[in-house]
């Protein structure tokens, strides 16, 4: 842990002395939580998160900032949250994966050519380059859809234990970031994919990454629990994320966030042309997903 916070010094202290003190403050909250501190340890979470591809480093991201996840989330809902989802990871898939993700370009869920026009959607860890702070900290994995190689929308998440909302415990995800890019790559999309919002896909690969890992739920953020949230967006934070999961006739969860039945509700109104992609990208990505998994016999020794 030591090394951990040495790591959190070296990135923050160009930036000033009160902003380092105020992150390693921050990220000393973990002492609050003695049995987290020893399951982050023996995960080596810390050398599973470093990537020399990037800038920052930053393995106590869901302490050392103001918020992770959501919104609303306590202290103790963050740490439970984080360590969930790599103990999950953990547990559940081989090196492999991890290589992939996070050391790696990701894992391919699904492609499609349609003439000179190359589109796909990955899974990999969430960028923590962000600008003005850390990217991570709205999702650790993301969904990304691009169009020849120029990213279109991303939809990240996490894995958790549903009894953060919920009185009963089993693992599922809990999507908290629904981000289309404006780029003239949609111009393309839209061409080959007409009505289609790019978001249903990402959605539909999440979907598929659920039945992989036989989650027969998953969680939505609610707009205003989102991280980047703001009073004077509202109405567009309220499109992108409530009316968005309200198509898929959610169950709103506490003020966190709304629940999802997998597999999913069919968008109301949509073709069936439309389904026929969805369904693919479901297929393709539960595939993938399930040649990375550990065997039933792998984890129940675990």
């Amino acid at each position: 842990m030591l090394t951990t916070l040495t790591i959190v010094y070296r990135e923050e202290r160009a930036k000033g002395a009160l902003y380092l003190v105020l992150k390693l403050l921050a990220a000393l909250r973990i002492m609050f939580f003695p049995n987290a501190i020893i399951r982050f340890n023996s995960m080596n979470v810390a050398a599973k998160l470093y990537n020399p591809m990037r800038k920052k480093h930053d393995p106590l991201y869901f302490l050392a900032h103001t918020y992770y996840i959501s919104k609303y989330f306590t202290l103790r809902q963050r740490v439970q949250c984080a360590i969930n989802h790599h103990e999950y990871e953990l547990k559940s898939f081989v090196s492999e994966y991890t290589r992939q993700v996070y050391h790696s370009d990701g894992i391919l869920l699904w492609k499609r050519s349609i003439d000179d026009s190359h589109f796909t959607i990955i899974l990999m860890a969430t960028n923590d380059n962000m600008a003005n702070g850390n990217d991570r900290l709205e999702g650790d994995l993301s969904v990304v859809l691009s169009v020849n190689g120029c990213r279109l929308c991303k939809m990240s998440f996490c894995y958790l234990n549903a009894n953060v909302f919920l009185p009963w415990s089993h693992m599922t995800m809990l999507i908290s970031q629904n981000q289309t890019v404006v780029t003239p790559s949609r111009e393309l999309y839209d061409r080959c994919f007409k009505k289609d919002h790019p978001q249903l896909f990402c959605l539909a690969a999440i979907c598929g990454i659920a039945t992989a890992n036989e989650f027969k739920i998953v969680f939505g953020i609610k707009h205003d629990a989102q991280l980047s949230y703001q009073e004077i967006y509202k109405s567009g934070f309220r499109r992108s994320y409530d009316a968005f999961w309200e198509k898929s006739d959610p169950i709103e969860i506490d003020r966190h966030v709304y629940m999802l039945n997998v597999p999913l509700a069919n968008h109301k109104g949509r073709a069936r042309v439309h389904r026929g992609y969805w369904d693919e990208i479901v297929r393709n990505a539960r595939s993938a997903m399930v040649g990375y998994r550990l065997s039933e016999q792998s984890i129940a020794m675990s």
